[in-house]
């Protein structure tokens, strides 16, 4: 959990063309995880759910480490964007843990984002 609120506090944080492109791509995939999330009820709908999400999650990776290589190129556009969009998805994201499983799940539908992640910060 603790990283995927990470990731999606440093995706919404960043702002193709300017931070702001950015910040409104990080809204529109928060949105759709959102809605992914919001339908599932059960165990059963989350496991179905998964091989959505898992793609979902691989571009908010790509869209937070384009974004951060751009800001670093692009200095003077930094600004601060609110984040309003990923207070849906955190509260989504806290009601399927609660699903039995729900958290492992998650966590293996974020896995192979996270661990490219990983590998990138590590270089």
């Amino acid at each position: 959990m603790k990283k995927a609120c990470l990731l999606l506090l440093l995706l919404c944080s960043c702002g193709s063309k300017s931070l702001r492109d950015f910040d409104g791509e990080a809204e529109r995939i928060c949105k759709l995880l959102t809605k992914e999330l919001q339908k599932v009820e059960t165990r059963e709908e989350l496991l179905e759910a998964e091989g959505k999400l898992g793609p979902l999650f691989q571009q908010l990776v790509d869209l937070m480490l384009s974004a951060e290589s751009y800001a670093k190129q692009h200095l003077e556009e930094a600004e601060l964007f609110s984040n309003a969009y990923d207070e849906p998805l955190l509260e989504e994201m806290m009601r399927v843990y609660r699903i039995e499983g729900g958290r492992e799940i998650v966590e293996r539908a974020q896995r192979e984002a996270l661990i490219r992640l990983d590998k990138t910060k590590q270089k």
